[in-house]
């Protein structure tokens, strides 16, 4: 047999075993863990994978068994991530979803909604902080420390203060 035709046999001879391998591994790899549920952990920390596996089961859990499909997953994860600055016991922090913080922050970034002041939702009223410059609050004449008790003449005296806030941004 000619020298340069058994060289080119040799190089399709390995690398069909290459290809041959390397099919062969993605197919044991793809079947390998089939059943089984993923960590979903990006981390090679085992220990973050011990750390959040009851996380992820009762993940698991309610996504199966719950009785009211589908869940809301971005719900679910707003309350997990709320719950974690809960268990920190530090009441200067907090979690906002983006609503929340849109809200928030409106009036930092100079615009706002409603009657134009700084309030306070954290008692059992709507406190007015502040009044802004050239807002419908400063012109009815809101002043810090103002208690809201009515909205167009309905009476909000017992009302929980965020549901006030949310009458009043409309």
């Amino acid at each position: 047999m000619n020298k340069s035709i058994k060289n080119f046999v040799i190089v399709v001879l390995v690398i069909s075993g290459l290809t041959a391998a390397f099919y062969a591994g993605m197919w044991v790899g793809g079947n390998f863990n089939q059943g089984e549920k993923s960590n979903y952990l990006t981390s090679n920390d085992p220990e973050l994978g011990t750390l959040f596996a009851p996380f992820f089961q009762a993940w698991d859990i309610v996504h199966e068994q719950y009785v009211d499909q589908p869940v809301d997953d971005l719900k679910l994860m707003q309350g997990a991530i709320s719950g974690m600055m809960s268990g920190l016991g530090d009441i200067h922090s907090s979690y906002m979803d983006p609503e929340t913080y849109r809200q928030a922050s409106a009036p930092l970034q100079g615009g706002y909604t409603g009657i134009g002041a700084w309030v306070d939702t954290s008692g059992d009223t709507l406190v007015i902080l502040a009044p802004m410059p050239d807002s419908p609050a400063e012109a009815a004449g809101l002043q810090s420390g103002d208690i809201v008790i009515g909205i167009d003449g309905e009476d909000v005296t017992g009302v929980a203060p965020d549901i006030v806030l949310q009458s009043i941004l409309g």
